[in-house]
């Protein structure tokens, strides 16, 4: 039974990738290569921190992977370097087999610092019977009872923001659902110091409206850890703990161009998804059309809400759709379209789904250049720049956005190196782009202005 008060902070939030929550906060000791080689019995390979390096809580968690398959590792073979006024430390529990284990430590009472020892023991042996004779010390994990410090920050002067929705999960299932009501009162909050608490000083907490909608201003471009404090009452279905899974796949559904009323497929060339999940888009190449999916969140499926052809209702410049771009504020679909050298603008509505044709560009009109056969599209996270390469051309072009009322200006054409420019990606920082130019031979490596969105080469690595 779906727990009645549960609520999920948006799937956007996932366009801000909780990077930050893990990765920063991990500390790995490697023992070398030729301490190991030493070594008769199994050596470690990594002990790493499963939570946080300071802490106040009353238990942490470790990753201990040996060498090779081990038998005999218990509680005797770990011991601790305490330092501080930190005491009663112990080991809770430890799981796991073969050449991983997970190490459960109660970090007893005190502040200080607390060594993790495995001890050189005769008590932890390889398969073949040979001890670990070598003694390793991962630290130190801080314990800090005293609660966290008021942070210093630097206000940012920057017009981006992170938006999003926070909703009752009525069907329990982690996921936003379109008929799923907002909730009042939720705090969503950037955790600069990813210590999972609003911390005095943390400066981009918002307070959810009555929809759920929320908007945290103020962010420069980059990757965040956003985390949620539910309403007294309420409970967290997402991010929650879930099984792994094995990665396999299962056909869920399978449309074919004019079987069964699925027209406009013909030769599928793009597909992307909307920010919150809820809608797919696909471009077909062929039948010159985009169409618009909604998603069942729970089980996958698509349903098709609108095609968008080429020729119909004043659309024009999607001959040949080959790629798609959704913006990461929802509001704007971006098309380049390979015959028809173009690159094709769309409003979108948030709620629905649904497409409006704004207009196009097309190569060599109004001083455009760099569409010449244009096969991909990638946006800014910022919003505020296109890039498209071009095979033709020979080049990436890049544009400008407005991002009120979502219509692109040329701005830039790169070549080089560039000769069947294919593929185009930016990094997740947004510094950086990357060109694939299959002529050429050649990855093309840009600089990127974070103002301007201008591109100047760095390195071109060529086979």
């Amino acid at each position: 039974m779906a727990e009645p008060n549960a609520i999920h902070p948006p799937r956007t939030l996932k366009k801000h990738r909780r990077v930050g929550s893990k990765a920063s906060r991990r500390r790995l000791f490697i023992e070398s290569l030729e301490n190991r080689r030493l070594l008769a019995g199994p050596g470690i390979e990594t002990i790493e921190f499963l939570d946080p390096s300071t802490t106040d809580a009353p238990q942490v968690r470790y990753r201990v992977r040996f060498d090779e398959p081990v038998i005999g590792f218990g509680t005797e073979d770990i011991s601790f370097q305490l330092a501080g006024s930190v005491t009663g430390v112990q080991v809770n529990s430890i799981t796991g087999s073969g050449a991983e284990f997970e190490v459960a430590i109660g970090t007893g009472t005190g502040d200080g610092t607390i060594g993790f020892v495995v001890n050189a023991s005769g008590g932890i042996t390889d398969l073949a019977g040979n001890a670990r004779t070598k003694t390793t010390i991962m630290g130190p994990l801080t314990v800090d009872r005293s609660g966290p410090a008021a942070l210093s920050v630097t206000p940012v002067n920057s017009s981006q923001s992170i938006t999003g929705r926070v909703v009752n999960d009525m069907d329990g299932d982690g996921y936003a659902d379109i008929s799923e009501t907002g909730v009042l009162g939720a705090v969503v909050y950037v955790d600069v110091n990813n210590n999972e608490t609003l911390d005095a000083g943390e400066p981009f907490a918002t307070t959810t409206d009555s929809s759920g909608q929320y908007s945290i201003t103020g962010v420069d471009p980059g990757s965040y850890s956003v985390r949620v404090d539910p309403p007294v009452g309420w409970q967290l279905t997402n991010p929650a703990v879930r099984t792994a899974g094995t990665g396999s796949l299962t056909l869920v559904q399978q449309f074919k161009d004019n079987v069964g009323g699925h027209n406009h497929l013909e030769e599928v060339a793009g597909v992307t998804e909307s920010p919150d999940g809820n809608f797919v888009y696909i471009a077909a190449y062929t039948d010159n059309a985009i169409t618009v999916y909604s998603r069942n969140a729970a089980t996958g499926a698509l349903t098709r809400i609108q095609t968008v052809a080429n020729g119909s209702g004043g659309v024009s410049g999607l001959i040949g759709a080959q790629s798609i771009a959704v913006t990461q504020d929802g509001k704007n679909l971006y098309v380049a379209s390979a015959i028809d050298d173009a690159l094709v603008m769309f409003a979108r509505n948030e709620s629905t789904g649904l497409l409006t044709y704004l207009g196009h560009l097309k190569q060599g009109i109004g001083g455009v250049d760099g569409l010449n056969e244009a096969t991909a599209i990638r946006e800014s996270a910022d919003g505020k720049n296109l890039y498209v390469p071009a095979v033709t051309s020979n080049s990436l072009a890049v544009f400008n956005r407005d991002p009120v009322t979502g219509l692109v200006t040329y701005a830039q054409k790169l070549t080089g190196a560039t000769g069947g420019s294919f593929s185009v990606d930016l990094s997740p920082d947004q510094r950086h782009v990357y060109l694939s130019s299959g002529n050429s031979n050649a990855v093309n490596v840009y600089n990127r202005n974070l103002t301007t969105g201008q591109l100047t080469l760095t390195q071109t690595v060529t086979s």
